[in-house]
């Protein structure tokens, strides 16, 4: 019986078989493999008196990532995007992160939360969008991120000038 994956090869001879399982997609758990006791029986007729049963845990679901920042409204100065993971990934640099709009700055974090400091393009005005494409990062099992995240937020560091104008009675 295989709990938590499916059944696929199944091959081998006298006191030596193997059996490969696929686990469940997109998920996260342990396959259990259980032989029921009377399941088998030796060349005499003798039959096995107790069941038999191993667990593997496995992760084949892909971690996602949550993008916030920490300017409500417009932006008038740098910006602080954090990146949260659903869980710790591993390879993921300043350089996995697409910024328009704006330049890079600061970049920091570990395990499952990192930060970026973006500051908008000056005397102007806009969107500064963050963008992470797909396949950038791993987690800690080899799963890849599977979706693009972008996230946008509105800035002014545009100058305001005086326009003067010549009245004459």
């Amino acid at each position: 019986e295989v709990i938590g994956g499916s059944k696929g090869k199944f091959s081998g001879s006298g006191d030596n078989y193997s059996l490969v399982v696929s686990p469940d997609q997109d998920s996260t758990g342990k396959i259990t493999v259980k032989v029921k006791s009377d399941s088998f029986k030796d060349l005499s007729g003798n039959s096995n008196t107790s069941q038999s049963t191993v667990t593997q845990a496995f992760d084949t679901q892909s971690p996602t990532l949550t993008i916030t920042d920490d300017t409500t409204g417009t932006a008038d100065g740098d910006v602080t995007f954090n990146f949260k993971f659903s869980e710790d990934v591993v390879g993921f640099t300043a350089k996995d992160i697409e910024v328009s709009g704006g330049s890079k700055g600061n970049f920091s974090g570990s395990g499952d939360n990192y930060t970026l400091v973006v500051s908008p393009d000056q005397d102007s005005t806009g969107k500064i969008t963050v963008k992470i494409k797909s396949d950038s990062f791993k987690d800690l099992s080899g799963n890849s991120n599977t979706s693009q995240s972008t996230v946008t937020q509105a800035f002014d560091t545009q100058s305001p000038t005086l326009r003067s104008e010549e009245h004459t009675s």
